[in-house]
């Protein structure tokens, strides 16, 4: 059974990418991160069109298959791979949601301070240009471009192979959030090794004492809270947003209707 970690831009990407590592190595299962090509194979590949054409036996021979936990394949940027991954035959995942609005907030000062410039060629220039915004207008941009935003549309909540994990129920209870991923995913680890590698991986240990909701606009760990985008956005940012966006709030169960502001 193939186990996957399906995570996305803003959604604690770096978080579980640490504690997961790590549960895999207490384990002995292999981490395998697929942002870039496995050896000489292509992921996407790797996953569906190899397995469904002649090359599928030397595949599965190359990544043997059994319920024994033996790897997890962790994709930090799964946006347009998720349709593709969801034709494996026999897999169990989980994947992470988040407000988008705190996505917008988040990305916003991620992208103008401190995402590393090197793991995304149009940074450069998104920042150049957030820098030369004002807040307001870089947070209009941001809304506009909607970056990782159209990913959301291929969250598969009636899916029984797939448990949906919302970043807001993480920041609430760390431990009880992770606890449920590796219970689902069916990875055996003891409550007390698990607690530890939480407690290694916490905000405060992340970012050197500060607690969540001390904000530092230039940390990767900027502020750790969810609901921040209502201390940013203007009348302005949620109507710009709402006329875009705002299927995507109900369709995620953030908001009932278009009236939330």
């Amino acid at each position: 059974m193939y186990r996957f970690a399906l995570l996305n831009h803003k959604c604690g990407t770096v978080y579980f990418k640490n504690v997961l590592r790590q549960v895999c190595k207490k384990t002995n299962a292999k981490f395998i991160p697929v942002s870039k090509p496995l050896g000489d194979i292509d992921c996407t590949r790797l996953f569906v069109q190899e397995q469904i054409k002649e090359k599928r036996n030397r595949i599965l021979n190359l990544f043997f298959r059994s319920d024994e936990f033996n790897e997890l394949f962790f994709f930090p940027n799964s946006t347009y791979q998720i349709p593709d991954l969801m034709k494996v035959p026999d897999y169990r995942a989980f994947m992470m949601i988040r407000d988008p609005r705190d996505v917008i907030v988040s990305g916003y000062f991620s992208h103008k301070n401190s995402h590393p410039l090197g793991e995304w060629s149009d940074l450069e220039n998104i920042r150049m240009k957030l820098n030369e915004l004002s807040l307001n207008d870089g947070l209009l941009s941001e809304i506009k471009r909607g970056y990782a935003l159209n990913w959301f549309k291929t969250v598969e909540f009636n899916n029984p192979k797939i448990k949906i994990v919302r970043f807001e129920d993480f920041v609430c209870d760390n431990f009880r959030t992770v606890k449920d991923i590796v219970d689902f995913l069916n990875i055996s680890i003891s409550d007390d090794s698990l607690l530890e590698i939480v407690k290694q991986n916490t905000f405060e240990r992340q970012t050197q004492g500060r607690s969540p909701g001390v904000e530092n606009i230039n940390h990767h760990f900027r502020k750790g809270i969810s609901g921040d985008w209502k201390n940013y956005f203007t009348p302005e940012h949620c109507d710009v947003f709402n006329k875009k966006w705002g299927d995507l709030l109900i369709n995620l169960g953030y908001e009932k209707d278009g009236s939330w502001f």
